[in-house]
């Protein structure tokens, strides 16, 4: 999930946000499943927790399918 990456990566959610260009409170709504983020978000957050979009992208579809 996006939660596990980034705390893998040993980011906090306004670290991460700063990093994508998005806002906490948008990281929170993704780790909470309120929201989900677009593809090109999903890269750059891969990116930002040094891991690859297919990992990122596979926890995430587990967690929150459909």
């Amino acid at each position: 999930t996006i939660k596990e990456a980034r705390e893998k990566a040993g980011l906090s959610q306004v670290q991460l946000a700063t990093a994508i260009g998005k806002s906490r409170q948008q990281i929170c709504n993704w780790e909470s499943g309120l929201r989900n983020p677009k593809l090109e978000s999903l890269k750059l957050i891969a990116k930002a927790c040094n891991i690859s979009i297919s990992e990122l992208f596979d926890s995430y579809q587990k967690n929150y399918p459909n």
